[in-house]
């Protein structure tokens, strides 16, 4: 192998390491021929599989500048990998099945010294590493800003798969696909959060995550439905300035039955709540605020049988209640402000809805 150095048109190769033997004498004699290998200085796709050794030949990457795929698998004692982020060409990385590795860059990415940390990143690919639990060996703060240096700027796809320990990963603000299966819902939240600065999430495919809690702020949830439905653990979800939301097709409703609270806020374009939503027989407290043109409630919202607290906020355009609300006999509280046709029509004794909520203990229409 060591005449590759000559092959200049080679531009896509697959390192398959089938030693066998002893473990420390395998990985000592592949180390051996890594080292010796050279490689050709126009390679752009690089793959390792199999793997022996628990660390990857450094050397061997800072001759290859214009490398932009990676792709490594199944390199079982593999605990160190290269600094990935040092390539600045490197387009798309894939990481699977790599049961050792507890970090995938093993300094701390905020004491990089390069401008723009993996500058031409665009998709990375995080796969079955039951071991990794944090993106670089020096835990901090992700949310600390970072100076000049820029943490991928043009990842635009991200792919999680069976990375249980897994709990966070840097800030990735421009991701416009995640598909995340089988990943701790912390992760996930974190993700969320990130991407919320500069909303370009697109796509999002969630499977069985055992998840409490889901804030979206800020993100384009017009095609990020799917997989919702297997969020059957989580009892909060709040949907937060998110423009181009109209709902969800029914099946992801139904999937949300530990949904204890819901909360749809700043969402100037929803002329009318989701239908979907009449589906959340669990539901207990529901909060809408800052939708300016919604101008009804659904008539079947009397099926939220649990419903105990109504809370509606800057909803200007609401004039009135619909009959079935009269039905919610589990209904506590209902709170009405910046909503003033709506509050005109709700006074006792003699505002038209009056009769449909004068079941409710208390009826406020202040903060």
């Amino acid at each position: 192998m060591a005449n590759l150095k000559e092959k200049k048109k080679l531009v896509s190769l697959l390192l398959r390491f089938v030693y066998q033997g002893e473990q420390t004498a395998v990985a000592v004699r592949e180390e051996e021929e890594l080292n010796s290998l050279q490689l050709p200085p126009n390679l752009k796709d690089l793959n390792f599989y199999g793997l022996k050794g628990s660390s990857f030949p450094w050397r061997m990457l800072n001759d290859l500048p214009k490398l932009v795929k990676i792709n490594i698998q199944r390199c079982d004692s593999c605990q160190v990998l290269p600094l990935f982020s040092r390539l600045p060409l490197l387009r798309d990385l894939s990481l699977e099945k790599l049961k050792a590795l507890e970090y995938v860059e093993a300094d701390d990415f905020k004491e990089c010294s390069c401008a723009v940390y993996f500058p031409a990143l665009e998709s990375l690919t995080l796969n079955s590493m039951e071991e990794l639990k944090r993106w670089s060996k020096v835990e901090h703060d992700d949310s600390v800003h970072l100076g000049p240096c820029y943490l991928f700027p043009r990842l635009r796809s991200l792919k999680i798969f069976g990375c249980g320990k897994l709990m966070r990963l840097p800030a990735m603000s421009q991701l416009e696909s995640l598909i995340a299966h089988h990943i701790n819902g912390e992760l996930l939240t974190s993700i969320l959060a990130s991407s919320s600065s500069t909303p370009t999430l697109k796509y999002l495919n969630i499977e069985p995550i055992e998840l409490i809690s889901l804030i979206f702020r800020n993100l384009q949830l017009r095609n990020i439905s799917d997989g919702m439905h297997c969020l059957s653990a989580l009892e909060t979800l709040t949907i937060y300035k998110c423009e181009d939301f109209v709902g969800w097709d029914i099946s992801v409703w139904e999937g949300l039955k530990s949904l204890r609270m819901l909360k749809i806020l700043i969402m100037p374009n929803l002329q009318e709540l989701p239908q979907g939503i009449t589906c959340l027989t669990t539901l207990q407290h529901l909060d809408i605020a800052g939708l300016v043109n919604l101008t009804a409630l659904p008539e079947n919202i009397g099926g939220l049988s649990q419903l105990c607290s109504l809370s509606i906020m800057s909803c200007p355009k609401l004039a009135a209640v619909p009959q079935s609300l009269r039905g919610l006999t589990s209904l506590q509280t209902l709170r009405i402000v910046g909503c003033p046709e709506l509050e005109k029509r709700c006074q006792q004794p003699d505002g038209p809805d009056w009769p449909l909520i004068r079941h409710i203990p208390t009826v406020t229409f202040t903060f």
